[in-house]
């Protein structure tokens, strides 16, 4: 039920762009890939999504080689958000939405015309109904897109199994309350048994979202594990040159015996 690399590389093999011998990543947590600028965070996501083939070596999805995959039933096991979501040309917001539904068209939920707007309101974005996409901002449309993804993945009842959610830097164009209304979600996917890989450049808000870290540097996994021990002051210094440190958040209540990360 896993997302595998084994040996991959991309590039020529003397001058990789990115290079991952073994990634094992699991569902039932939120795996956040972590790094700087061209450290090779899209490149894995595409990869992982099966978007995009190694130069070398393989990527396995739930077992099997991507190239083993149609695209319609890796559409209903898998919803990737890249980083860009443009339009090449105008639909109604619930049209942008409805897209994610194609590759359930023959097999259509019990509640299929019901799921745009259930989709849209877990988005937060079911007050952008009725209106042009291409007149969205940019916070707008990714909620939009939000929305289509979870769309994707809502499959027949009696066909319901592991499912993953690949979301490439997500929460770039949205406000702090739409930014943690979306990792919930992310991480209620996670707790019910999905899998979540999230590129992220907020380290604070990986170490409050995220179980386990991928860390990459000039397209090699500089580190990976549980995202606690693996994020520590030191590799955060080394990697991305900044400060940070774990402690206690000053939040009352239910968060008040969190560690969190700070950052200088």
């Amino acid at each position: 039920m896993n997302l595998q690399l084994d040996d991959v590389c991309m590039g020529a093999a003397n001058a990789p762009r990115l290079r991952v011998p073994n990634l094992r990543l699991e569902p039932g947590r939120v795996h956040a890939v972590l790094g700087p600028n061209g450290a090779g965070k899209s490149t894995l996501m595409g990869l992982l999504a099966g978007a995009i083939s190694p130069d070398q070596g393989q990527v396995s999805f739930l077992g099997q080689p991507w190239s083993a995959w149609s695209l319609a039933a890796a559409a209903r096991c898998r919803a990737w958000l890249p980083q860009q979501h443009q339009m090449p040309f105008d639909l109604l917001v619930e049209q942008v939405v409805a897209l994610g539904r194609h590759a359930h068209v023959n097999r259509p939920h019990p509640q299929e015309s019901q799921l745009v707007a259930q989709c849209l309101h877990r988005a937060n974005a079911d007050a952008l109904s009725g209106r042009s996409y291409l007149q969205l901002s940019g916070g707008e449309q990714a909620r939009v897109q939000w929305a289509r993804v979870l769309a994707q993945l809502i499959a027949h009842p009696q066909d319901a199994g592991v499912s993953w959610l690949l979301l490439d830097e997500p929460t770039a164009a949205l406000d702090l309350r739409h930014q943690r209304a979306m990792m919930q979600v992310a991480r209620d996917h996670a707790d019910a048994g999905g899998g979540v890989v999230v590129v992220l450049h907020d380290l604070a808000l990986a170490a409050r979202w995220a179980d386990e870290a991928v860390v990459l540097q000039s397209g090699h996994v500089r580190a990976q594990g549980p995202l606690r021990t693996t994020l520590t002051a030191t590799l955060i210094e080394e990697v991305w040159g900044v400060s940070a440190f774990w402690a206690p958040g000053p939040f009352e209540g239910q968060d008040a015996s969190r560690t969190h990360l700070w950052v200088a």
